[in-house]
């Protein structure tokens, strides 16, 4: 946050996908400072916060919302926070798709702010990509954009004007140029080898390379590629991580990569490590 506090999500309240969570601020020493409760019935009965974006243009937060506990509800809403106070703005239904309807629109997983610093996209678990509108009123709503034609999506990144998407279930990864956000036209695309599947993704600060973590092959793998950020087009580098090996504490064996970013010690706007 601007004030160097930490927001998070808490998924739910009491016994384990009891009740709706909460969106929750910390300071630097990790006490809690404030939590504003994220349900709302009357908009939708299960709400489980997950990924949040702030928008401090517009004094604003955007949080999805998707459980990460086995369970066959799925949930069918964003919410829109206030950044100076945490007040709930407004709980939005998802747009309906043109086609997969109730499919497409299920579990809203992760929102990112654009280069404008005022609009976000959100996509859905189940690939359906949406804007936000109104979102510095108090009544924003969502637009279906795009359907990135998987079923199965993951962790995105932006790049410029780029969506850069994770496509698990079709084992790629595409890029969106999003310079019209009404309009998302696909711009690259690389196609994972075998059984890959990929599932986060992470750009480099002030550079062009992307590193890439999932499942299957990926399990046990990094993978590196780069975007041309004139054109938006992929390509894999042939550098790659293997995470079968001996480690620093003398234990041997595979390790599973999950979360993955670019380091930057230096504090220059590139040379991400």
């Amino acid at each position: 946050m601007p004030n160097g506090h930490t927001l998070a999500t808490y998924q739910f309240r009491g016994p384990p996908d009891d009740a709706a969570g909460a969106l929750v601020e910390f300071d630097d020493d990790g006490h809690v400072l404030r939590a504003s409760d994220a349900s709302d019935p009357d908009v939708e009965t299960f709400i489980r916060p997950y990924s949040l974006q702030v928008v401090a243009k517009l004094d604003r937060v955007v949080t999805t919302s998707a459980d990460m506990l086995p369970t066959d509800q799925s949930s069918h809403v964003i919410q829109v926070w206030r950044l100076s106070d945490l007040k709930r703005i407004k709980t939005i239904r998802l747009a309906r798709a043109p086609h997969y309807a109730d499919i497409v629109d299920r579990n809203a997983a992760e929102p990112r702010l654009l280069a404008d610093g005022e609009t976000v996209l959100v996509v859905t678990s189940n690939c359906g990509l949406y804007r936000v509108e109104g979102l510095a009123g108090d009544d924003p709503r969502t637009v279906f954009v795009h359907d990135f034609g998987a079923r199965a999506c993951g962790v995105p990144t932006v790049v410029g004007h780029y969506w850069v998407q994770t496509l698990m279930s079709a084992h790629e990864v595409t890029s969106l140029d999003v310079s019209d956000p009404a309009l998302p036209k696909v711009a690259g695309q690389l196609t994972m080898k075998g059984d890959a599947l990929p599932h986060w993704i992470a750009h480099e600060p002030g550079g062009n390379r992307l590193v890439i973590t999932g499942y299957g092959w990926l399990t046990t793998h990094v993978l590196f590629a780069t975007i041309d950020t004139s054109s938006g087009a992929l390509a894999l580098d042939a550098h790659e991580i293997d995470f079968d090996r001996k480690w620093p504490d003398g234990w041997s064996g595979t390790a599973m990569p999950h979360g993955a970013i670019f380091g930057n010690p230096s504090g220059s706007a590139g040379g991400g490590k």
